[in-house]
């Protein structure tokens, strides 16, 4: 029995360090998601091919660390369509100020085939 103790504390400990605490912690995750994703990946195959661990803690731990992998990759995400948006709308400016928009449009025209 104190073996099986010292695991649940073992995997509550690890699961601590893949924890996000917050809203601030989350976005300094999202500046390297592939690191904290490896690693939330690679406690979560542990947690899984355990063997001692009781059904019901195996299923509460991994759906917590599923939880915190669903956040990253979301968030992740989404993140990277923001900044799609955001350099999609830095070359239409450019087009814009530059006066190059007509010519692109007419381009773009021609390539579509109308």
């Amino acid at each position: 029995m104190a073996d099986y103790l010292l695991r649940l504390i073992r995997y509550s400990n690890l699961l601590k360090e893949i924890e996000i605490a917050g809203e601030e912690h989350l976005k300094t995750i999202l500046e390297n998601p592939s690191e904290y994703l490896m690693k939330a990946e690679e406690l979560k195959k542990e947690i899984s091919s355990d063997p001692f661990l009781m059904s019901e803690d195996k299923e509460k731990m991994l759906k917590k660390v599923d939880g915190y992998i669903q956040q990253v990759s979301s968030n992740s995400k989404n993140e990277i369509d923001f900044q799609s948006l955001l350099k999609f709308g830095a070359v239409f400016l450019y087009l814009i100020k530059t006066g190059a928009f007509p010519a692109f449009v007419e381009e773009l025209i021609k390539l579509i085939g109308g």
